[in-house]
């Protein structure tokens, strides 16, 4: 079967508009605009804290933002969890899970 230019030529245009929303899409915040936040479930001076602690300071100044380490130990890590999903999903809260830690607990 043969196509006709004129079909061929409405297919390219067809194909051209629906790419021009991807090529015309505004450039993203500059990532990351504020601190980033790493929660450790542990106290500090443990070995998760110490690793989280040259992460951020490495995290730091490859992106030119400070990592700040929050350490809230308790509740065998369920606190440091619950504020990690209480924090707004921006991308700017993170946490480091310890071994065999997480499971599933009523709340």
């Amino acid at each position: 079967m043969k196509i006709s230019l004129p079909l061929r030529l409405l297919g390219v245009g067809l194909a051209i508009s629906m790419l021009m929303p991807a090529l015309a899409a505004a450039p993203a915040d500059n990532f990351p605009s504020r601190p980033l936040r790493f929660i450790v479930p542990l106290t500090q001076g443990s070995g998760s804290d110490t690793v989280t602690r040259f992460v951020a300071e490495q995290v730091g100044k490859e992106l030119g933002q400070p990592g700040i380490v929050e350490n809230r130990p308790g509740a065998d890590t369920l606190i440091a969890v619950q504020s990690l999903l209480n924090a707004p999903a921006d991308g700017y809260s993170t946490t480091f899970p310890t071994r065999a830690r997480h499971r599933c607990s009523r709340t």
